[in-house]
């Protein structure tokens, strides 16, 4: 074994000398450490003794530590550098706060989950861990308001005036909302009673074969408008007559106006009342009832056939089978499907242009007629009440005109355009009594079939 055995103290190596006497055990202190081999030589106070008692030992005495130090170079770190270090706190930063909008997923603790670790608590730093919720409630901050101009004691006052103005905006809103429910309830009910109040006859025919194409006119208006020459009651008054000079009722004006389904357009046609027809077999209609069947008759004591025929004017359409059998002929002239019928008479005319107001009309010249006499002393645009607008649309021998009933047609379609603006004028549609005396004027004196008010 060679002398590095026993270069170290304290490992296995030869036994020393008889008698237990080890002297590595008796050396002398060593001498601090990164201490130069001749710095330890110096400071020994036996040098001879230290000399006597090596080893034959290559490394002149050194001890292994002190040969690694001296291979390395001294040390310059301080001894009190040396020591280990607290360890130190551990940091957490605060996360930051979650907008109000955003969702955060839910994460799974469980313990049986292998990508789940658990962090055991560490009860000596517990203390320093952040309060996470106190953080947050810090960094909220409550806004301001920009440009109010008002500090903290004006806020309460303004609080008040706020929340007064709210409720009497919301009890606004409630009066309003009543308002309206009574007066679409009253509406209502006026609606209702003067639809039954309509003096309504049987006139429509909607499966008459004489229609042309009906799936094709699905959903078009078709309304059958007639001007009756009546001499019954109060058209006696009117200036034409009483029933001597022409018994029953007659068709004096014939108008079909028609809308489409689109509702794009309204074309009005009116028919001559002179109009060659082919005789058309009809039940019987007696006008002064408003009923069909036999007409009695006072001079014979006995009742007359069921069905009558027409002859071949137009006008006596309505004179013998009344309004189901004009319908059924207009059918047949124009191929349309009537679906609202309408007929006025002298006296409700009149009465619903005076309870207008009267009517604008416009002529070129002077009306006279050789039969009604004078109808517009003066030319021009002028307002006209309801007996000088009747006399306006029945004139048919007017001395300036040459065209006989056609003139009169034309007359008529600018009457009706007439009334019809009146009665969508401002002035009347905001008046209810104007309203509700037009409409009770054509009420008293009118027959018709699918006609409401609304």
């Amino acid at each position: 074994m060679s002398d590095g055995d026993n270069a170290t103290p304290g490992l296995p190596g030869a036994p020393g000398p008889p008698g237990g006497d080890n002297r590595w055990l008796t050396r002398s202190p060593r001498p601090s450490l990164g201490a130069a081999p001749w710095e330890r030589n110096g400071n020994s106070d036996s040098g001879e003794t230290d000399k006597a008692e090596q080893t034959g030992s290559h490394t002149d005495g050194v001890t292994v530590a002190d040969l690694i130090a001296k291979v390395q170079g001294a040390s310059s770190v301080p001894e009190e550098l040396k020591r280990a270090r607290p360890e130190p706190e551990p940091q957490v930063p605060p996360p930051p706060p979650a907008p109000p909008t955003d969702v955060i997923a839910a994460v799974s603790a469980d313990p049986d989950d292998p990508a789940t670790e658990i962090i055991p608590v560490v009860a000596g730093y517990a203390s320093e861990v952040p309060d996470l919720a106190a953080l947050r409630r810090r960094e909220r901050v409550q806004p301001s308001r920009v440009g109010t101009g008002r500090g903290k004691g004006q806020s309460e006052p303004r609080k008040g005036r706020r929340s007064k103005t709210v409720m009497a905006g919301r009890a606004a809103a409630a009066l309003i909302a009543v308002s309206a429910l009574v007066l679409t309830g009253g509406a209502w009910q006026w609606q209702s009673s003067k639809n039954n109040m309509l003096n309504k006859v049987s006139a429509l025919d909607p499966g008459s074969r004489d229609i042309m194409d009906p799936n094709a006119q699905f959903g078009d208006e078709n309304f059958l408008i007639v001007g009756v020459d009546s001499r019954i009651g109060e058209n006696s008054d009117m200036g034409a007559g009483g029933t001597e000079d022409a018994g029953g009722s007659r068709s004096d004006t014939v108008m079909l106006v028609n809308i489409p389904a689109n509702r794009k357009r309204v074309v009005a046609v009116s028919f001559p009342r002179d109009l060659a027809i082919e005789p058309m077999q009809c039940k019987a209609w007696n006008p002064e009832t408003g009923q069909y069947g036999p007409l009695y008759d006072d001079q014979t004591k006995t009742y007359g056939p069921e069905e009558v025929y027409t002859e071949t004017k137009l006008n006596s359409a309505y004179s013998v089978g009344g309004p189901k059998c004009l319908v059924k002929v207009v059918q047949k002239l124009s191929g349309l499907s009537v679906n609202r019928f309408m007929a006025v008479d002298f006296a409700g005319f009149s009465k619903m242009v005076d309870a207008l107001g009267g009517v604008e009309v416009c002529s070129t010249t002077p009306l006279e007629d050789y039969e009604l006499g004078t109808v517009l002393p003066n030319a021009g645009r002028q307002m006209v009440d309801g007996h000088t607008a009747l006399q306006y649309v029945r004139a048919r021998q007017v001395t300036t005109e040459t065209n006989g009933d056609y003139g009169r047609i034309m007359r008529q379609h600018l009457l009706l355009s007439s009334v019809l603006r009146s009665l969508i004028s401002k002035e009347v549609f905001f008046s209810l009594s104007k309203l509700n005396n037009a409409v009770n004027m054509f009420i008293d004196d009118n027959y018709v079939d699918n006609i409401k008010t609304k």
